[in-house]
């Protein structure tokens, strides 16, 4: 008889406390970017991907309010409605327009965090912009078709990140860890085992200069300890 293809199912919504094995697993946000979402805005998507020893190897972004859906499979390329995705030439800080998320976590460390983050990018790096949407798999997206330069955020979840990871590695781009740089500079090429997906944050961008500024940007304002801390 045929074997059955076995895979598990991680998602925000029903299956959330699974930990993620080697076996192929669905990663799914059936709703990225709720609050946007409630309100009517356009910075929301579904977000689809598939894992194969923990590593991401395809994906599916829909943004339903933008009609805009993003596919994107390991070793065969991202697109977008079609069309060839490939990140910015940007590797100047000065010239980068970038992403960085508030979040769900007010606390006080928490909120002196990402303001010292962005009071950095805009007066030392005096970056070209900061953006701030609502949906972490739309972001990425927005970084692999070159419409920004780079996102970084702690508190994001296996499946905000899955599918995005795809496109932007497969446009050219870098997804990194937030504390430390997941590429070999010598080499130039990504080190995609490095990467924790279940490490609850990210840093991605169009080129390995301006990844390793915002790991260096988060770690000397205590990003990830400043978001994982309870206090109020």
């Amino acid at each position: 008889g045929t074997t059955p293809f076995a895979y598990e199912i991680v998602s925000e919504e029903t299956r959330h406390d699974i930990p993620l094995h080697d076996l192929a697993t669905w990663i799914v946000d059936p709703i990225d970017g709720t609050t946007a979402f409630v309100h009517g805005g356009f910075d929301c998507c579904v977000s689809i991907g598939m894992a194969l020893n923990r590593i991401p190897i395809l994906g599916v972004v829909d943004c339903p309010r933008l009609n805009e859906i993003y596919t994107g499979i390991t070793g065969q390329g991202s697109f977008c409605n079609g069309h060839h995705l490939q990140v910015s030439p940007c590797t100047s800080m000065n010239r980068a327009l970038i992403s960085t998320h508030t979040s769900y976590n007010r606390s006080h460390e928490a909120i002196e965090a990402i303001t010292n983050i962005n009071r950095k990018l805009a007066r030392d790096y005096k970056v070209h912009g900061i953006r701030s949407y609502g949906a972490a798999a739309m972001d990425m997206c927005s970084v692999a078709k070159g419409r920004l330069d780079m996102y970084f955020e702690v508190g994001i979840q296996a499946w905000d990140m899955c599918a995005g990871i795809v496109m932007i590695r497969e446009a050219g781009g870098i997804v990194s860890s937030i504390d430390k740089l997941d590429y070999d500079v010598e080499k130039k090429e990504s080190q995609p085992e490095g990467f924790d997906l279940m490490s609850q944050a990210m840093c991605c961008g169009s080129s390995w200069q301006l990844v390793k500024e915002g790991i260096a940007t988060s770690v000397e304002f205590n990003y990830r300890n400043a978001i994982d801390r309870k206090s109020v």
